[in-house]
């Protein structure tokens, strides 16, 4: 079974994007909600790396879902008040996807790389 990355998108802007500039090279599974926790079943076995975008303070309570499932975890946001609320544990890449297209994109990119 091919590892692949886990992507939750609630609104898919991100997801889209991601999976035309990268899908190619990667393998993306994109969720836009949590609604069946057997998808939460064996994550570190399926998937090298979690994107999980937040638009919204909604969004949270997916997050505690994956969070704890040994698997490296991509917090992307358009807001940096956001983000600024991981800031409290080294264990989370933090994506600012408000920034220009392209420096996110390099972002991605080295991320990607890494964990592959």
């Amino acid at each position: 079974m091919t590892k692949k990355m886990f992507v939750y998108d609630s609104q898919h802007g991100f997801s889209r994007f991601i999976n035309k500039e990268f899908g190619k090279d990667f393998q993306f599974e994109i969720l836009k909600k949590i609604t069946d926790d057997t998808v939460l079943l064996n994550m570190k076995e399926h998937y090298l790396l979690i994107f999980f975008v937040v638009y919204s303070e909604k969004d949270l309570f997916d997050f505690l879902k994956i969070y704890n499932q040994d698997v490296p975890i991509a917090v992307c946001s358009f807001k940096k008040e956001i983000l600024d609320k991981f800031n409290f544990n080294n264990d989370f890449m933090l994506l600012d996807i408000s920034a220009l297209k392209s420096e996110w994109i390099n972002k991605v990119r080295m991320v990607l790389n890494n964990c592959s």
